[in-house]
């Protein structure tokens, strides 16, 4: 269950502001309302959210193409050319996690709406030339590897190729290392050091870049404290486990963890991180979102082989037969 770390979480918040110099609990306060509102959201809600955000997607790609011809870097709509980078790249595994059926635009050819959408995020993080995204793609590819049905030694070798291929690009990409944000992260730790325990409080300090530390791990440690850390890290144990049997989301998990090391976080990026929190505690935990790819081919495959079947065919009346006898013992009782 997830419910217990995301109220642990709130309390560390709560926490970390009494004891500290911080006052902005209620933005973690929102979030917490998101994700309960959106667990008992039902399918129909579901599929209408993931193609609302989806074609936003593809948008915002549109955009980043746009900007292609006026800026070094798209950014998107967002501030920041690794914000477009960190959303282009979540949206990227949710659209490989799902095939968006009957959405809010009634999709006709969910196979090629996914395709499409795939394709759009992958462009919007090649524009955005985010190293931590391009890493954080190469940690969710490696984790859809190891947790291929069956996996082997050889998907053990690929998880590890596709790692060092990512974080090549990443250099290759843009090889210059960001003094200025080694020592955000030195002054951060150093921060945090003063204050081990529940942390300075959320927004309780304001030093650089308007308080923001490039980390979400070290952002949240400056924040709250080792007890913060600890629920933090119990929310994302149990996403992880209640994501094991499902490879797109435990891929997502990976890049948004990635992506935080490198960066701070924001909406566009925490938002659906809760949303798949609240996708992944859902009472009913079936399958919402979506069917896998290769079950909808199975079933076109079926219903144009019963529609070219013909209907004296040995099956076809035995099927009848069966409807039949089923209705007559309905009406018998």
């Amino acid at each position: 269950m997830i419910t217990l770390p995301v109220l642990a979480l709130g309390a560390s918040a709560v926490l970390a502001d009494l004891v500290g110099w911080g006052h902005q609990w209620g933005s973690l306060a929102i979030l917490m309302a998101v994700f309960f509102g959106l667990r008992e959201m039902g399918d129909a809600g579901w599929r209408r959210l993931l193609t609302a955000a989806l074609v936003f997607s593809v948008f915002v790609a549109v955009l980043a193409v746009v900007q292609v011809w006026f800026v070094p870097r798209s950014r998107g709509p967002f501030a920041s050319p690794n914000t477009l980078g960190a959303f282009a790249v979540l949206m990227f595994f949710l659209a490989v996690a799902c095939v968006p059926e009957g959405g809010l635009l009634r999709v006709r050819d969910p196979v090629r709406f996914r395709a499409g959408a795939v394709a759009a995020n992958l462009l919007s993080l090649a524009l955005s030339q985010s190293r931590g995204a391009i890493l954080a793609l190469g940690a969710g590819l490696a984790v859809l590897a190891l947790r291929r049905p069956h996996a082997d030694r050889h998907d053990r070798i690929d998880a590890v190729a596709i790692i060092v291929v990512a974080a090549g690009a990443a250099w290759l990409m843009r090889p210059e290392i960001d003094p200025f944000r080694l020592h955000v992260w030195q002054w951060g730790w150093s921060i945090w050091m003063d204050r081990p325990l529940t942390g300075w409080g959320i927004g309780g300090v304001w030093v650089v870049n308007g308080g923001r530390y490039y980390s979400v791990p070290l952002e949240w440690a400056m924040q709250t404290g080792i007890i913060g850390l600890e629920a933090a890290a119990w929310l994302y144990v149990a996403a992880v486990r209640r994501a094991w049997d499902q490879p797109a989301m435990l891929a997502f998990l990976a890049a948004w963890l990635v992506q935080g090391i490198f960066l701070f976080s924001i909406p566009a990026t925490i938002i659906p991180f809760f949303a798949v929190l609240a996708y992944l505690d859902r009472p009913d935990r079936e399958p919402a979102l979506a069917e896998p790819v290769q079950a909808i081919l199975l079933a076109r495959i079926r219903e144009r082989s019963l529609a070219r079947r013909p209907a004296s065919s040995p099956r076809a009346s035995a099927g009848r037969w069966c409807a039949r006898s089923a209705a007559r013992q309905t009406t018998s009782q």
